[in-house]
């Protein structure tokens, strides 16, 4: 297989679609000469299995201006098998002016430790962006209550939080979410990876979406 392969470059960035890794030898140092010979990437049997998902709201929404106005936030369900380094759920936070993704492993689903991941998250934005975080949007899951929801009113923190049964109202995040998991399920069953692998391969994902 020759770098003008398509599948492999869709395989390479971790189950890109077909549109995007079209657009990547414009984007990328390196790519400049390459030319793919496939003209299209046709049905990737690891994206049929990774990918299944019901039909998702095509509401659109308002995006801010500025960094650090509001930050989506939501965390993924229980994962089998433990990862490696002792993780069994991953929490997301994603600026919303920049969609830019951060991701923490999680060894419980409990606010005391989410809040500690989001007291890093908040100084690591508020020193690349000089600013302060205004609002916080989530699913209102128990991980954000308690010692979680007392640190956004110490703060000074508007904690959004949707509806029950209404994830199309923290779309971004948890459209994000589901995206980082079905890349994460390709990737593992493409390369026939360890499943306790998958923190690992989460991370990657985030960082390739970045």
């Amino acid at each position: 297989v020759g770098d003008n392969d398509l599948h492999l470059w869709h395989r390479r960035y971790g189950h890109l679609g077909e549109h995007n890794v079209k657009k990547t030898p414009d984007l990328v140092n390196g790519m400049e000469q390459c030319e793919f010979t496939d003209k299209r990437l046709g049905t990737c049997d690891s994206c049929q299995i990774g990918k299944q998902t019901r039909t998702q709201s095509h509401e659109q929404s308002q995006k801010t201006t500025k960094p650090s106005e509001l930050v989506h936030s939501d965390t993924s369900g229980r994962i089998q098998p433990v990862s490696f380094g002792g993780a069994v759920h991953y929490g997301l936070f994603i600026d919303d002016a920049t969609r830019y993704i951060y991701i923490y492993a999680l060894e419980t689903n409990l606010a005391s430790e989410l809040v500690k991941h989001f007291k890093t998250f908040r100084k690591e934005l508020q020193a690349k962006f000089s600013c302060k975080i205004q609002r916080l949007r989530t699913d209102n899951g128990m991980e954000y209550r308690g010692e979680f929801d007392k640190f956004l009113t110490k703060k000074g923190i508007v904690h959004e939080t949707t509806a029950n049964y209404s994830p199309d109202q923290n779309g971004i995040a948890e459209r994000a979410n589901r995206v980082v998991g079905e890349r994460t399920r390709a990737i593992l069953h493409d390369a026939n990876l360890p499943k306790e692998l998958w923190m690992e391969i989460t991370s990657t994902v985030v960082y390739l979406m970045n």
